[in-house]
């Protein structure tokens, strides 16, 4: 337990919380919104991790590069971009159960709440998009368009599987998240 406390708060003292009015300005891992996916991979070393489907707008790329402050990275790009440029970025570390991890997202909600002062948020608790049987605890806070999905997003959730997602989907972990993403990539995404 000591361990996952010196990690959490390591990732909150580490990610770049300055109060910024663009979602550019934010940097996880060192990613930014609007950098070229080309500064950190090579082309060739670019691969569509396959979740949204071989004719999507967007695709998702895994970063497999040294991370240190979560366990897995993914950056969304077009996938006609030929600049690659960055529309989304999601932090992913895996928790063993519900309560550790709304303790650990209510203290980054916190922390958000300072620097998205000025912002409007909403929290959630509803079933996952994608897992259906699934909960997704979310705190969102929307960075352009007050109070809509339509916005540059930044949000902390964590996803609780269900039984039921496990047989269906097999071993998919309990995650918490920290996500953030371009008013066009939150268009798109809710099309799908």
């Amino acid at each position: 337990m000591k361990n996952i406390v010196i990690i959490f708060l390591f990732i909150l003292s580490s990610l770049n919380w300055a109060k910024a009015s663009d979602i550019k300005e934010f940097e996880v891992e060192g990613f930014s919104i609007g950098d070229s996916i080309l500064k950190f991979i090579k082309k060739n070393e670019i691969i569509d991790n396959g979740n949204y489907g071989p004719d999507s707008k967007f695709i998702e790329v895994e970063y497999l590069g040294t991370l240190s402050k979560f366990e897995y990275l993914t950056l969304h790009i077009n996938r006609k971009d030929p600049n690659y440029i960055i529309h989304a970025i999601r932090g992913i570390n895996i928790v063993n159960n519900k309560t550790s991890c709304l303790s650990k997202k209510k203290e980054i909600f916190e922390v958000m709440k300072k620097v998205f002062s000025d912002k409007e948020f909403y929290e959630a608790e509803q079933n996952h998009y994608f897992y259906k049987n699934s909960m997704q605890y979310t705190s969102q806070f929307y960075l352009g368009k007050k109070n809509t999905i339509r916005s540059d997003l930044a949000r902390v959730e964590c996803v609780i599987m269900d039984q039921k997602d496990l047989e269906i989907h097999g071993n998919v972990p309990n995650t918490l998240e920290l996500i953030i993403y371009t008013e066009n990539f939150a268009i798109w995404l809710e099309s799908l």
